[in-house]
Formats: structure tokens, sequence, C-alpha cells
């Protein structure tokens, strides 16, 4: 009876070196699995990595993600590949690397999405164009305009913008765009420069068109020819302008050329000596308001480009701002002390009221 006893003892412990120390009716586990390398971090265009392991044996690899997906398994290199991320946020995962009843777990990391456009504003020239400018998301992307004069297209990884001529004289016009790519939106800001004259669009032949009036009689309008030439400075225009209906009887001022802004102005200014005194082209802002004020050296018309076209323009004069309101200019003869309408013309032929100057060539 010990002898039987002692033989089952010993088939037990055999059993049990034999087995190590695995749990019953399991294989012993003698392979290793270990990381040696990843390139799993990505941007929001997606892309492929690999993951490389130490094992002794053979390898799978798995992901619960559906935006990760299993490329290949070549030995002991995972390789997976990743879709665009199309949300704002980042996102994460792990893929899971197998070996038997080895398995460890690898971060997989994505950023969220992105619009590479490398302008915060856009400046257009005056003129128009088709603008073509560089622009990439991982997703497609959309972009529309807050006005009608802005058109934008996206083609591939190519923006065109087409604008044509700004027709708002001496006024910058704006528009926004918004970029749109999943979920991620960016607004870029638009501006379009001013249409403005250069100094040489002035000198030609240009249609006076003004009231014509005094306190005595009513107002007319009246159509007067005038040339304009340059100075020479750049600055300063000189205007030859016909009075009344007398061919013969002509004057020439001086009409200020702002390079900034592409506008002219009116202002103050000694023209001649009559036979019985100083005769000056003053501002005014009532018919019978000419007497000489403290500030109308200061006060003058701004004219400023409404209508049109650059080649053909039509200027339209109104107050400065600086000093009295002024309405229109006229010829002021000083006698001494007294001042007075200048009218050796004739009557309103040196009264200018709502002046518009319009091109007609040369």
């Amino acid at each position: 009876m010990k002898k039987s006893v002692y033989l089952f003892s010993m088939l037990f412990f055999l059993l049990a070196v034999a087995t190590g120390c695995s749990d019953w009716g399991e294989e012993p586990e003698l392979n290793t699995l270990e990381l040696e390398s990843a390139n799993v971090s990505f941007d929001a265009y997606g892309g492929t990595g690999t993951i490389v392991v130490k094992s002794t044996a053979g390898v799978t690899a798995a992901c619960g993600e559906p935006w990760v997906s299993i490329s290949s398994v070549s030995g002991n290199t995972v390789a997976i590949t990743v879709d665009p991320n199309s949300e704002m946020l980042s996102r994460s995962t792990a893929v899971t690397v197998m070996s038997g009843r080895k398995k460890i777990q690898v971060p997989v990391t994505q950023s969220g999405v992105m619009i590479d456009f490398d302008r915060s504003a856009i400046t257009l020239p005056v003129e128009g164009c088709d603008t073509l400018l560089p622009i990439k998301s991982p997703v497609p992307v959309m972009a529309t305009s807050s006005a009608t004069w802005l058109v934008a297209n996206i083609s591939g990884t190519t923006l065109t913008l087409h604008a044509g001529a700004n027709p708002l004289f001496s006024t910058i016009r704006a528009a926004t765009l918004t970029f749109t790519a999943g979920s991620f939106t960016i607004p870029v800001a638009v501006t379009q420069q001013k249409n403005t004259l250069s100094y040489n669009a002035y000198i030609g032949t240009w249609a006076m068109t003004h009231t014509a009036s005094t306190p005595t009689t009513a107002a007319k309008i009246s159509k007067t020819n005038i040339k304009v030439a340059t100075a020479g400075d750049g600055t300063t225009l000189r205007v030859t302008l016909q009075a009344g209906s007398n061919a013969s009887t002509t004057f020439t001022f001086n009409m200020a050329y702002n390079p900034a802004t592409g506008e002219v102005g009116l202002k103050y200014q000694y023209l001649f000596t009559s036979s019985d005194g100083d005769v000056f082209f003053a501002p005014s802002s009532y018919p019978w308001n000419f007497y000489p004020q403290a500030n109308a050296p200061l006060a003058g018309l701004n004219g400023v480009m409404t209508g049109g076209t650059t080649d053909l323009p039509v200027i339209t004069f109104s107050d400065n701002g600086e000093g009295y309101s002024v309405r229109g200019m006229f010829l002021l003869e000083m006698r001494g002390s007294s001042a007075y309408i200048y009218n050796a013309w004739g009557d309103n032929a040196t009264t200018y009221y709502n002046i518009i100057m319009s091109k007609t060539g040369g």
C-alpha cells in the first residue's frame, strides 16, 4: 500500500515539472513581446505609420476604431493607415499587437482638422483681377463670400478670387471670406483698394456744370468748358476757365491734387489785379455771403470722383469741412476795404455753385 502511494506521488511531481507554472490545460508561454518603435502620431491629414515589436513568434494586430486600419503585418512590423480628421478636436485610440497570449497596446493620436492658408487678410488691386492663392486641408474646403463683388472658388489646392474693378471712387470696399472644412471654419478679411485718379488723369478738357446765382437773379444751370494742365510739381493743376459766353474772357486758377487720395481741391486764392482792385477766387456758403471772413482762406471745395470711368471721370465738388460751410466759388474783387462780386465779364459770369466737372477728352 505504501509503495502505491509513493508511485502516485512521483507521477504527480513529474507531471508538475513537465507543465512548469502554467495553468492546468494551458501550453507554456515561451515567446517574448516588446515594443521596439512606433511612428503613430498624425496630423489632421492622416497617413500611414508603423509599429515595430520584438517577438520570438508571429504577431497580429487589431484596432477597434474605424478611422484606423491595419494595412499589413510583416514579420514584427505592423503598418497602419489613418483617415483624415474632419473634426476640430484631436482624437486618439490604441492598436493592440498580439503574439500568442501576450499583447501590448500602442497609443495612436491625431490632431484636429486644419486649413493651411497663410493669409490673415487679403488686399486686391483697384482694377480687379483673378488672384490665385494656395490652400490645403485634409478634407474638402468650401469658401463663401459676404459680398457679391467678390467670387471665390476652390479647385484642389488652389483658391481663385475674382473681383472686378472697384467702382466706388475714393472708397475702399470690403468683404469677408469664410473657409469651411468639416466642422472647422476661419474668416479672412478681403479689401479692395479705392479707385483714385492719377495726376495726369486730370490733364485735358472738361465740361464744368454749375449753378450760376447772385442775390438779384434766379439760379440757372450753366455749362462751361475748361482746360486743365499740369503746373509741373505733381500736386498743383492749372485750370483755365472761360467766363460767360465770350471766348476772350478767361481766367486761370490753381486746383490742388492729393496724391494719397487722387482727389482735388479748390481754395481761396489770388487771381489778378483789375482796374479797381485785387480779384480772388473765393469760397462762398450762400450767394449773398461773399464778404471775406477770417477763415475764408482755409475753406474750399473737395473734388471727389463720383462717376464715369478713370478715362472720362466725373468729379463732384463739396464742402471741404474747413471753416464755414461752402456751396461754391466766385470771383471776389477787393476795392480797398470793400468787397464785391467781380462781374466785369457779365452777370453770373464768375459765380459757380454746385460744381461738377465731366471730362470730355483731350
